[in-house]
């Protein structure tokens, strides 16, 4: 088992722009660290959801995550990595990728379950959690921009909630933790 973690959160000195935000409940309210002082689109159109990260100048990131969110079982979301605040050409593109991971195997659901085909967790089973997307990059890239597109448009609530952005570097100990 290896320890990996994400340090050094550049997102609290970061410039944001893009998307469509409340003004009560602003985009740059993912730089407060406190969980439950969340940013709201203003709608669930992907203009709306899409968000990019001026990180003020070249530094290595290795992880992106997005805490306390409301994004449904449907949702994907897609990062770039890049340094060209327009994108024409990244270092790094995820791709579009699942927000959450299957939870089930066919022999734990029965086919008239509603998720039989997706295998996702349902809305129930994700109730009452802290929903995190974490994302380790595959390397380290030495980036000043960052581009954040969340696809969920069939949002039950119409909008995107997020409670708290990191971005930064990663750091692994040279002694692994021992479980005992």
């Amino acid at each position: 088992m290896t320890c990996l973690m994400g340090i050094y959160n550049k997102t609290d000195t970061s410039t944001f722009s893009s998307g469509s935000y409340l003004s009560t409940l602003p985009l740059v309210n993912v730089q407060n660290r406190v969980l439950g002082n969340v940013a709201r689109s203003t709608d669930a159109t992907i203009t709306s959801t899409k968000f990019d990260m001026n990180l003020g100048s070249e530094i290595p990131i290795g992880i992106f995550g997005i805490v306390n969110h409301n994004l449904s079982t449907a949702a994907t979301y897609r990062l770039r990595f890049g340094n060209d605040a327009t994108f024409a050409v990244s270092l790094y593109d995820t791709g579009v990728i699942d927000v959450w991971d299957t939870a089930y195997t066919y022999e734990t659901l029965n086919f008239e379950n509603s998720n039989f085909w997706s295998l996702l967790p349902t809305a129930d089973d994700i109730s009452g959690f802290t929903a995190t997307v974490v994302h380790i990059l595959t390397s380290t890239q030495v980036c000043q921009y960052v581009r954040c597109e969340i696809f969920d448009t069939t949002n039950a609530t119409g909008h995107v909630d997020m409670g708290r952005i990191f971005c930064g570097p990663t750091w692994v100990p040279q002694k692994d933790m021992v479980i005992g």
